[in-house]
């Protein structure tokens, strides 16, 4: 991958755009409701997805950034047949360009996305406390 792809700042009113569209988008109520609910806050270094899984603990659940998507999965291995839940947010930039890290606390994964940093540029899991 080149510098300039990781480099390259946020274009704000596309990102404002996009969010936009995302919460108008009936998709994305009816996955609030048949998988888990998911909900996106921005601040001026961030963009900040939460994931509500309280019926999941830590290690059942798996973040992965490929490309310009972040996937929150959720297995729950402890019935017969094990359920996997999962939730796919694509954004209009790469995310692995970007610094991700997150926490997990009270049954919240909170997916915090940098604005400004850089990240390695490389399809990763984001490792939960």
């Amino acid at each position: 991958m080149n510098d300039e792809s990781k480099e390259q700042p946020l274009d704000l009113r596309s990102l404002e755009k996009w969010l936009e569209q995302y919460f108008l988008d009936p998709l994305t109520n009816y996955l609030d409701e048949t998988a888990f609910r998911i909900d996106m806050f921005e601040t001026e270094q961030e963009i900040i997805i939460e994931a509500l899984l309280g019926e999941f603990p830590s290690s059942q659940i798996t973040v992965f950034l490929e490309d310009k998507s972040i996937i929150i999965s959720a297995v729950d291995s402890t019935s017969a047949t094990p359920q996997l839940r999962q939730r796919k947010v694509t954004f209009p930039f790469s995310v692995i360009h970007k610094h991700v890290h997150a926490t997990f606390a009270q049954g919240i994964v909170e997916i915090f996305l940098s604005k400004n940093k850089a990240g390695s540029g490389q399809n990763r899991f984001v490792t939960l406390p």
